[in-house]
């Protein structure tokens, strides 16, 4: 197996679980990204405290996994770079679908909302993507 042949290999099994984040988690970034950013005049502050959020909810939900990962990423898929364009697929790829995405969603949609229930819109809609997500992801089989 040449070089390009085993980190492409590498970048699909990150990818494969990166897809196999921790929902609850996600849920838990979802929601705490949409009460703090959710509202049409958050401030920056909000925005920072919100993506501090999502970062803290992926370290709790993925961080064991990933830090066992690191761990042992001699033993992942090889040696040196393949291993660690494995796990660097999984952490990022994992940390934008199950985790920035739906925060993003919820924000997104509270922010536009105008008559006093902006939070509560982006709390709900960032779960309903992050439970949709996680839906679609466990169905998948590779």
């Amino acid at each position: 197996m040449s070089d390009a042949q085993a980190l492409a290999g590498a970048l699909a099994q990150g990818a494969r679980l990166a897809l196999e984040f921790n929902p609850v988690a996600g849920v838990a970034a979802a929601a705490s990204a949409g009460l703090l950013a959710g509202a049409p005049r958050a401030s920056r502050v909000q925005a920072r405290s919100a993506a501090a959020a999502v970062v803290a909810c992926w370290l709790l939900g993925d961080g064991p996994a990933l830090a066992g990962a690191l761990a042992s990423a001699g033993q992942l898929s090889g040696p040196g770079l393949v291993a660690a364009a494995q796990v660097a697929t999984w952490a990022i790829g994992g940390l934008c679908i199950g985790y920035a995405v739906p925060a993003a969603v919820g924000v997104t949609v509270g922010r536009r909302v105008i008559f006093g229930t902006a939070r509560l819109a982006a709390l709900m809609i960032g779960v309903a993507t992050a439970t949709a997500i996680a839906a679609i992801s466990a169905s998948m089989t590779w």
